[in-house]
């Protein structure tokens, strides 16, 4: 778990906490009111503030609001004595600390492995009354910059760098590359490739390639942007055009050669896409969201591209090495189907 930074202020009857997690999934998050306590998750980060008053449950944990383009959350707590001047706000550290007798304890002690306690997340807290209380280990951060000197980058339009010094534990399953802050640009596809040539299966090939009864039915089913006028497809919704108003508006200066990756790591992303929609014949599944990120060499791989021909080498290797259903032609298909996204719309002739 990760610290987030935070800054706090305060006012006759609110303590404002403003909460720096640029990683975290919205839809997991979780802020608790209890006494003195404030307590809030959103994986991977975790934060636990010990006030010196008391806090009114009740219209403090709804009142938080995040802030997409900063990536930040803003948690207004409601005083339970307006007026009440909560003292060591700007003591981050004490704030931390549970309180009690502050003696903290490791449960596990880890044989063979120096360092290994500095790492303790199992720590307990004996207070005066001899209870136990279970507390995560939490150490402040502090803001860095996104791209560090001779340091790999990787990210839309390569511009960020060291996000995953404290998140490979988060993201390990996810994200393919073992090391993505320290292995350079240049060796992402020689290991990936060899990762390939190991996962490869020609038993789970050669059983798709002659049990065709389930191949076949998805090779006749019809994407959902098929059978309609192509300039239809540029058409949204009311609900998509709010989703696209409600997108951070960002300028990049990009030279030619990001460009170019940037644009084929769309192809990709798009092949991964079309095969989890045809494989779901258009209802997508628990599996999707890790079905679109294992073929897509972009996102698994931070690989770049500079050739639609090794674009589409990568897109092909992935969907017979990975997926539940390994079939050239399935895979051929998926190839069409992103032909046809990509001529769709009146842009498509520019």
């Amino acid at each position: 778990m990760l610290t987030p930074v935070f800054h706090l202020s305060q006012s006759d009857r609110f303590i404002t906490v403003e909460i720096r997690a640029p990683y975290a999934k919205i839809t997991e998050t979780e802020i608790d009111v209890d006494g003195k306590q404030l307590m809030f998750y959103s994986k991977p980060y975790y934060l636990r503030l010990h006030f010196s008053g008391e806090l009114l449950e009740e219209g403090s944990s709804d009142s938080a609001k995040y802030d997409v383009d900063e990536g930040v959350f803003t948690v207004k707590l409601q005083k339970a004595n307006p007026g009440e001047i909560f003292q060591d706000l700007d003591m981050l550290t004490k704030l931390l600390t549970p309180p009690g007798s502050r003696t903290v304890q490791s449960l596990v002690e880890l044989v063979g492995d120096e360092g290994a306690a500095d790492e303790g997340a199992g720590l307990v807290v004996v207070d005066e009354t001899d209870e136990i209380n279970w507390y995560i280990t939490q150490t402040p951060q502090t803001d860095q910059p996104l791209i560090l000197i001779d340091q790999p980058t990787y990210g839309f339009g390569n511009t960020k760098s060291a996000v995953f010094t404290k998140l490979q534990d988060e993201f390990r399953g996810v994200v393919d590359l073992p090391d993505p802050d320290h292995t350079p640009v240049s060796e992402r596809r020689n290991l990936r490739v060899a990762d390939e040539q190991t996962k490869f299966d020609e038993d789970h090939y050669l059983a798709d390639y002659f049990q065709t009864d389930v191949i076949e039915g998805l090779l006749q089913f019809t994407p959902l942007n098929r059978g309609h006028d192509p300039n239809d497809l540029s058409k949204f919704t009311d609900d998509e055009e709010d989703q696209l108003r409600r997108l951070p508006r960002k300028e990049y200066l990009l030279d030619e050669i990001t460009t170019v990756q940037m644009l084929l790591a769309l192809v990709d992303i798009l092949f991964s896409y079309s095969y989890n929609h045809r494989i779901t014949e258009g209802e997508n599944s628990v599996e999707s969201s890790w079905t679109v990120c294992k073929l897509s060499p972009t996102l698994s791989w931070f690989d770049r591209f500079t050739r639609v021909h090794d674009t589409v080498i990568a897109s092909f290797r992935r969907s017979l090495c990975f997926p539940l259903h390994r079939n050239w032609l399935l895979s051929s298909a998926v190839l069409d189907d992103v032909k046809y996204i990509l001529k769709s719309g009146p842009s498509s002739d520019s």
